[in-house]
């Protein structure tokens, strides 16, 4: 390979990395992420206590604001307008 081509490449996903941490799209889908896992999680708390119920409905809600605040982000990269929809399809790969 040229050298220029090596450079060139090598020098590619350190500029797409720089990119994209500047990128509001990526804390908004990572927030979402956590949301959404620790609602998960509280779901398959047995029981049907009033405070577990609770502490479901309210990561329920946070999951739900995080859903509304992502698709509310507008992303200001090229890498960043696909990741949204990369996202939903790489969540329903770790679904059960």
């Amino acid at each position: 390979m040229a050298p220029v081509a090596a450079t060139a490449l090598g020098e590619a996903p350190t500029k797409l990395a720089a990119m994209s941490d500047a990128d509001p799209i990526f804390a908004a889908i990572e927030q979402h992420k956590e949301a959404r896992a620790a609602y998960l999680a509280v779901m398959d708390v047995p029981g049907e206590d009033r405070e577990i119920r609770a502490i479901e409905d309210a990561c329920q809600q946070a999951e739900h604001d995080a859903f509304s605040e992502l698709f509310a982000t507008a992303p200001t990269t090229v890498v960043g307008m696909a990741s949204p929809f990369r996202a939903p399809r790489l969540a329903a790969v770790g679904r059960r």
